[in-house]
């Protein structure tokens, strides 16, 4: 399963492995990169277990590296260990890694353990770092439905289409919302903008 809806999430993160890299500050920096440079490579690799164990490493070389715990937290995801995903990126923001990418892949993680309210809050610190994602608003947007809160999903699929409107699953998405706000003309004008 696909736990990363859109490309963007994926740029960011793979920049942010090698930007990590090249400013990292560790005294352990050699061997710790090193591993860190082979969990991302079975990462890519789609060798999860492997990435763990090299991330575990990386992580008791230096407990206070936040990248360890952000990149073993998004290969936890990918293996479905949601609880462990949380607690990794968690760690991360801890440890002063609190980048608009941390709390919406913490976001992310939580809207799929069902604790929406948990989701929107980091999709809220998400948003505040960075104001120019379509995706932040549209997840944040599929959380507020998940809890009836229709009028703010409305608001947040609004923004998402204001940043992106070539996406047509906001129209749908706002339609829908719409649809259960008994604004039904204003659905139908969503509605037709998918067809």
């Amino acid at each position: 399963m696909n736990y990363f809806p859109v490309k963007s999430f994926m740029t960011k993160y793979i920049c942010t492995v090698l930007i990590l890299f090249i400013f990292s500050k560790s005294v352990n920096a050699q061997p710790l990169e090193n591993h860190i440079l082979r969990a991302t490579r079975m990462d890519s690799a789609k060798n999860y277990f492997g990435a763990l164990s090299e991330f575990d490493t990386a992580s008791s070389l230096s407990p206070s590296d936040n990248r360890s715990y952000y990149l073993r937290g998004v290969v936890k995801m990918k293996l479905e260990n949601f609880a462990g995903a949380i607690q990794d990126f968690t760690t991360a923001i801890v440890f002063n890694l609190k980048t608009d990418y941390v709390f919406f892949a913490r976001g992310f993680t939580k809207r799929h353990k069902n604790d929406f309210i948990g989701a929107i809050q980091d999709f809220n610190s998400a948003i505040e770092i960075s104001q120019l994602s379509d995706v932040y608003y549209n997840e944040r947007g599929d959380a507020k439905e998940s809890i009836q809160d229709y009028k703010g999903a409305v608001e947040d699929y609004s923004k998402a289409i204001e940043i992106n409107p070539q996406n047509a699953s906001y129209f749908a998405k706002r339609g829908i919302s719409k649809n259960s706000l008994e604004d039904y003309r204003g659905a139908i004008q969503d509605f037709n903008k998918v067809i």
